[in-house]
């Protein structure tokens, strides 16, 4: 049952939006860590069985096409994120119309990234400095490169339609049915992975095919269920589209654009500068325990995550003090539980990975206590962006992370030769602290600039 916009002077109301907005939030919540827990255990599954079809190095290949492709998400020019909280605000005054306008010109906008994308994937396969970004060091990994790229960008491309379905169920505090599509794509990827594997056929084309389409099946299944059922009265159409809704998107995505273009760098340059200065066959020394890590700061995040929405929903109905009491807890206790999982993880990450990979992957206990100290920052970061972004602060969260991304990628490719892998997680660590140092006071400041607006 949707929740219309309530009286903020109804105290009763008042409690009632509440108990819904925290009820959507931890269900959705409490599915993401599921899914995360079951997916990590794919994971643990298609590691090791892709290093054994593939071999160290087109393994490491593949993780740096990923993070290349991944760059592609920058088109996205901040919509996804500015959609969440458009939609979220207008859910919070009752406006399903301003919903609907919102998501199917967003959905028109994507249309155009979509094409941009394909065009992109296709020149970039064909650049001769390609081979050389890669780390692809022999005429066979640099022909695959080409072939990655160009795959796997026009995949990614085809996948940027979807995102506003995804997009969409956050908004909508529905966000647990965007995990349990992405669940779904990835067991039916295992599965015709290891039917893949144990008939002895594959290579880098089809091991791209199998873990990419899946995913993309998936959602456009998901797409089918919120659209064609669930929310009919939102289904995009083009005589939805106007100008005023794009204006408004436009507010959010200026800023969230260069947020996620400084968040891309944080999050995906690690493979392309450890391939592009320690060559490709190093990138799994370095992404394999990452991965491990990310166990952690994903469940962390999946906490966090959907209350963006509800904080920009409270925000719409000036409820203040639940968004301080959460935004404080949520801290806390992402914190907490990275932590938690992260000393488990370094007193006994070497073995374990030693084991996972066949000790074709041989961390250092240096390296891993970087890991820990990278993803302490980067889990109480992630936090404050959020709450950040549901009180509409993007213009603060992108000029400071776009700061923060500069240092880390200048610095570690300049370092990396020098000091090796260790540099990475270092730097980020740093980086990420100094993202923290700044942006929590403005959290709480704006915070109580609501509290006092409300009171007076």
């Amino acid at each position: 049952m949707e929740i219309e916009a309530i009286p903020i002077g109804d105290a009763a109301e008042a409690r009632h939006a509440r108990r819904w907005r925290d009820r959507r939030a931890r269900t959705t919540g409490a599915v993401g860590v599921v899914v995360q827990v079951v997916n990590q255990g794919i994971r643990l599954v298609v590691i090791p069985l892709s290093i054994k079809m593939l071999g160290v190095e087109q393994y490491g290949l593949w993780l740096v096409v990923g993070s290349l492709v991944a760059w592609g998400g920058v088109t996205d020019l901040g919509l996804a994120p500015g959609l969440v909280n458009v939609v979220a605000t207008a859910q919070g005054r009752g406006d399903r119309q301003e919903m609907r306008r919102a998501i199917s010109t967003a959905f028109a906008a994507y249309g155009v990234m979509a094409l941009v994308v394909a065009a992109l994937a296709t020149g970039l396969s064909r650049w001769s400095g390609l081979p050389g970004l890669l780390g692809a060091r022999t005429p066979q990994l640099a022909e695959s490169g080409r072939m990655l790229v160009l795959v796997c960008g026009l995949i990614f491309a085809a996948s940027t339609l979807t995102r506003v379905v995804s997009t969409t169920t956050s908004a909508l505090q529905k966000g647990y049915l965007g995990y349990l599509s992405y669940l779904a794509g990835s067991l039916a990827s295992l599965g015709v992975l290891l039917a893949l594997a144990s008939g002895g056929r594959g290579g880098l084309l089809s091991y791209a095919l199998v873990v990419s389409v899946p995913p993309l099946l998936a959602q456009i299944c998901l797409a089918g269920y919120v659209f064609g059922q669930s929310h009919r009265d939102l289904r995009p159409g083009l005589r939805w589209c106007d100008g005023g809704s794009l204006r408004t998107l436009c507010g959010f995505a200026g800023p969230l654009t260069v947020y996620q273009l400084a968040n891309l760098g944080v999050l995906y340059s690690a493979n392309l500068l450890i391939a592009n200065r320690l060559g490709a066959g190093m990138v799994p020394q370095y992404s394999v325990p990452y991965a491990a890590f990310t166990v952690f700061i994903a469940a962390a995040s999946l906490i966090v995550t959907p209350y963006t929405p509800a904080i920009a929903e409270a925000k719409a109905r000036g409820d203040w003090h639940w968004i301080k009491r959460r935004t404080g807890q949520l801290l806390l206790t992402s914190v907490g539980l990275f932590m938690a999982g992260a000393l488990a993880l370094t007193i006994v990450g070497r073995p374990f990975i030693e084991l996972w990979t066949s000790k074709a992957v041989q961390p250092t206990m240096g390296l891993l206590v970087a890991l820990m100290f990278f993803g302490v920052f980067r889990v109480a970061g992630n936090t404050i962006n959020e709450a950040l972004t549901g009180l509409g602060l993007v213009r603060y969260t992108a000029g400071a992370f776009a700061a923060v991304s500069v240092f880390y990628v200048a610095t570690s490719w300049l370092a990396l030769p020098a000091f090796g892998l260790i540099t990475v997680p270092i730097i980020c660590g740093v980086a990420q602290m100094a993202y923290l140092a700044v942006s929590l006071p403005v959290a709480f400041r704006r915070i109580r600039t609501g509290e006092t607006h409300v009171a007076n």
